[in-house]
């Protein structure tokens, strides 16, 4: 038994290695290595993109957020304007009503004073013609009228 390898053997081992080395490098390995680099370079392309549109969507939604804000804003200024409006024609409402009231309760305090004045007359002109009616009776002679 030889341990010295027969370089001649070796030499026709390593001869269809660098064959099939060299073939499978031009036919698998190169396109490989190209498809690969090209899939990074699309991957690292697609991340950039993602980046550039989440900051277009930041940015998009700070100014929308913004103008929502403002339209808030405005509605409640426009809501405070139609309130204060509101209030204004309320107050000039209840003061017309106050007004109206007040002049009833006058009409109506002029008619009951007006009435209470005239049954002040006819119970006083009763009571007279009752204090005749009695004094004759209890005098038993008629009286001439006051």
């Amino acid at each position: 038994m030889n341990i010295v390898p027969d370089w001649t053997l070796v030499a026709l081992q390593i001869l269809p290695f660098l064959v099939a080395f060299l073939a499978l490098r031009s036919l698998l390995f190169k396109p490989m290595i190209a498809y690969l680099e090209e899939r990074d370079a699309a991957i690292a392309g697609a991340r950039e993109e993602t980046g550039q549109l989440r900051e277009r969507v930041a940015g998009a939604r700070a100014e929308w957020d913004q103008r929502l804000a403002d339209a808030r804003a405005e509605g409640a200024a426009h809501r405070a304007t139609i309130q204060a409006e509101a209030n204004t024609r309320r107050q000039a409402l209840v003061d017309d009503a106050r007004a109206a009231a007040e002049q009833q309760v006058g009409v109506a305090l002029a008619d009951i004073e007006k009435a209470r004045s005239q049954a002040a007359q006819q119970l006083e002109q009763g009571a007279r013609q009752l204090a005749h009616d009695i004094a004759e009776r209890v005098l038993e002679r008629p009286l001439p009228q006051a």
